[in-house]
């Protein structure tokens, strides 16, 4: 793992002045990005701040020997610095991605109050024939339709709190997809993590009616498992929705996660969209407000609440500059979440962003805030 440092450093340098990717060869390219992210996180009533600085590179690779086969591998390198990390043995292993099955990560310590970790983050053959494709190695199998919650992305769900990981996490599978038609496709995925724990399903996906379509079937560690979802318009506001069921397995009940999603572009550059998640197992009572912070995000529960209704507002200053405001409501709950943005284009490749993050609760256990966080990031991509 250290050498896979030190490569990925070096990489780094490669062309820190490129506009663009760089093409080493004909059929080999290097790109990626260096992010800063400092971040401090409030108690309530902003007491006992902690800091936090993080400089995150990323660096994707590929290699195409012929038309049809091409190798990928990305590394993902963090720099933690903060008052105690190194000696945090909770925050390392909570770097380690339980669902994978090989252990292709390290943390290294370098003292008391920073902790370096580097993680393969996809690494994978792939063949592409004419109507067929077969990929091979860590990659992310990508079934979700809306925007905010995936309830059809099985394989590796997210945390959308995690605003700083775009790519999202991937598997060890394999994946197969099958071109029946200009407008159709079957897929087919099997994954399995350093538990033994298995993912097997396959889809459909085609368009009727101006709607893309999608329904699956498989297994999800022993619960078997169906889902559908669709992608479309009513008049001129955009439409989503995804549903998945899983049986009942051991002590774990069946599950139904849904979610709709309405979105809509208005004059002037302003974008709005709403949705709502349904998940049968959530809770539907308040819970002690120190429960809140662990989202405990997976595809049977993709958030602790029975029922959340989101709502967010973006506007387009201009090419350079833009704002957005989004919230999560858990009624059940009582929890309320506010995540706003700022996003400002600093010069080619030089991106500047604010974000913050706001939990507070209103039950008959608990209300007030819950904690408060704000970060600042600035991006280079080469």
């Amino acid at each position: 793992m250290r050498f896979l440092v030190i490569v990925s450093l070096l990489l780094i340098f490669v062309d820190a002045t490129a506009q663009d990717s760089v093409v080493v060869k004909q059929n080999f390219r290097i790109s990626g990005y260096c992010k800063y992210l400092s971040s401090v996180d409030f108690k309530p009533s902003f007491r006992s701040p902690e800091y936090i600085q993080l400089l995150h590179n990323r660096v994707n690779m590929s290699y195409a020997p012929s038309e049809r086969l091409r190798f990928k591998a990305e590394i993902r390198n963090r720099l933690f610095g903060s008052r105690g990390v190194g000696d945090n043995y909770r925050f390392a292993t909570g770097l380690r991605n339980p669902h994978q099955y090989f252990d292709l990560q390290k943390s290294m310590v370098l003292n008391d109050d920073f902790l370096a970790h580097v993680s393969v983050e996809r690494l994978f053959a792939d063949w592409q024939g004419r109507r067929f494709n077969m990929r091979l190695g860590r990659q992310r199998i990508n079934w979700g339709i809306a925007t905010l919650w995936n309830p059809n992305d099985i394989f590796n769900s997210y945390n959308f709190l995690d605003f700083d990981y775009e790519e999202r996490a991937g598997v060890d599978a394999l994946f197969l997809k099958y071109f029946s038609g200009a407008n159709s496709d079957l897929d087919f995925g099997f994954s399995f993590d350093e538990k033994n724990r298995w993912v097997l399903a396959s889809r459909y996906f085609f368009n009727a009616g101006g709607y893309d379509w999608q329904v699956l079937a498989g297994s999800y560690e022993g619960s078997a498992t169906l889902g559908a979802g669709w992608a479309g318009n009513i008049g001129e506001a955009g439409f989503k929705g995804e549903l998945q069921y899983f049986s009942k397995r051991d002590s774990l009940a069946s599950q139904l996660n849904a979610t709709l999603e309405i979105s809509h572009l208005l004059s002037k550059a302003w974008f709005v969209n709403t949705g709502l998640l349904y998940s049968k197992a959530g809770q539907n009572s308040a819970l002690p407000g120190s429960e809140k912070f662990n989202l405990q995000i997976s595809p049977r529960q993709p958030m602790p609440g029975r029922y959340s209704f989101f709502a967010g507002i973006q506007k387009e200053f201009s090419s350079l500059f833009s704002v957005s405001f989004q919230s999560v409501y858990s009624p059940g709950l009582g929890l309320v979440i506010l995540l706003p943005q700022l996003s400002w284009s600093v010069a080619d490749n030089l991106n500047a962003e604010l974000f913050w993050q706001s939990f507070y609760q209103a039950s008959e256990i608990y209300s007030g805030e819950l904690g408060q966080a704000g970060f600042l990031r600035l991006r280079y991509s080469f």
